[in-house]
């Protein structure tokens, strides 16, 4: 049987730029993960377009 992990990390203030977005996609992140607990939605709003960005890098 031919198991993969994933790597699921989940994107907080310290780590919601692009530039560190994409060091953690070059060190093999496959699944991102948003909390909406904290902060408003508009930062969130950010946040995927941060993660959408770096998609096309």
């Amino acid at each position: 049987m031919n198991i993969k992990n994933k790597i699921v990390c989940t994107i907080d203030p310290a780590s919601d730029s692009i530039k560190t977005i994409t060091k953690m996609v070059r060190a093999d992140m496959d699944i991102t993960r948003v909390s909406f607990s904290h902060g408003t939605h508009q930062e969130k709003t950010e946040v995927i377009q941060n993660i959408k960005q770096t998609e096309k890098i």
